[in-house]
């Protein structure tokens, strides 16, 4: 009986000491990492509610694709030469005028107020009708790009029959 009290009692300090030494530690590693789960969990629901935010946000933008394009066509990312001589091109003929001569300058880009907004300087040449003259203008008032004639000046004919000379500086934007 006496032995078996003992064993018992051993039993007990061992089971307590097991208890305290091993499964207490455990408990609290288990509550800490139950906390961290739980601020993980936290931080994926925030995330996730700001990635749903997002594709709301892109899909509001997707309305105003349109308007997007209207700003890509006003705003070329880059100068886009060969692409504005050939406007340019179509727009004199168009209005009854012959293109004589043209030429552009990169080297005075700036910027012009805006971050990223540069600007290519265009010399041109053209020879018609005063009424083919505003016809042009016109035109390159309605274009989709953003356009600025600097200056214009004009000759007169020799000869009554002779087009009016006119020579314009016009100033188109890009991004860059």
């Amino acid at each position: 009986m006496l032995r078996k009290s003992i064993i018992i009692v051993v039993t007990l300090i061992a089971t307590s000491v097991f208890v305290f030494l091993y499964v207490f530690p455990k408990k609290d590693a288990l509550s800490s990492l139950e906390n961290i789960i739980q601020e993980k969990k936290q931080e994926l629901a925030a995330k996730e509610g700001y990635f749903k935010e997002l594709k709301i946000a892109s899909k509001g933008l997707e309305d105003y694709q349109s308007q997007f394009a209207k700003i890509k066509s006003a705003l070329p990312e880059d100068p886009q030469p060969i692409v504005f001589y050939d406007f340019l091109q179509k727009s004199t003929s168009r209005a009854g005028l012959v293109l004589k001569n043209i030429n552009y300058d990169l080297s005075g880009t700036e910027n012009s107020g805006a971050q990223g907004l540069k600007t290519i300087s265009l010399n041109l040449g053209v020879a018609g009708t005063i009424d083919g003259f505003r016809n042009f203008l016109s035109i390159l008032e309605k274009s989709a790009r953003i356009i600025n004639i600097e200056s214009f000046s004009f000759t007169s004919p020799d000869k009554e029959k002779n087009p009016v000379n006119f020579n314009l500086k016009i100033k188109a934007y890009f991004i860059n």
